[in-house]
Parts: structure tokens; C-alpha cells; sequence
């Protein structure tokens, strides 16, 4: 079977099936005691409180891009072009 482009998948609105982990993720920030926000995580130099201000930035993000209908994409500087981020993901997936 030879392997199938993105391109040959049909565009799929996914976002109606995000509410629910955006919904688990803000119950899960809200139990949060304030000492666990300054905690560490797998990303070097980045605490939980980096993290989850990066996950709002990055929604904020795209919903002030499609208000303003700027169609850049990412930014300079964000923590995707350039920090650890992308280099402490597999450690989160990985099982």
C-alpha cells in the first residue's frame, strides 16, 4: 500500500472535538495549589505555569490572528521557533 499524502486527506473541522480536553485542562489548572504552578517540568527551564500560559497564549494567539485575518502564522520568538519546547515533546508523548 503506498503511503498517503496529507494532501489527499479531505480538510476535517476537528475543533468540536477540543472542547472537551480544553475543558479538562482548565478544571485540571484550576485544582492547582499555588506552589504546583512554580513546579518543574520535562522541559528544561520551563515550570507549569510556563506551559499553561504558553497552551492560552497560543489559542489567544489564533483567535486574535483570525479577528485580525492575519494569515503570517507563528511569530519570531515563540517558544515554538527557537526555545526547548519542541525538544522536550517526545518526552511527554512517549509512553
Amino acid at each position: 500500500m503506498p503511503a498517503m499524502s496529507l494532501w489527499d486527506v479531505p480538510p476535517m473541522d476537528i475543533r468540536p472535538h477540543l472542547r472537551a480536553e480544553r475543558v479538562a485542562l482548565l478544571e485540571l489548572l484550576e485544582g492547582l495549589a499555588p506552589d504546583q504552578w512554580n513546579a518543574p517540568t520535562v522541559c528544561p527551564g520551563w515550570s507549569v505555569k510556563d506551559v499553561a500560559l504558553h497552551l492560552v497564549d497560543d489559542d489567544l494567539g489564533w483567535l486574535s490572528r483570525g479577528r485580525d485575518q492575519d494569515l503570517s502564522g507563528l511569530l519570531a520568538g515563540t517558544p515554538t521557533t527557537g526555545s526547548s519546547w519542541p525538544r522536550c515533546m517526545p518526552r511527554t508523548t512517549a509512553g
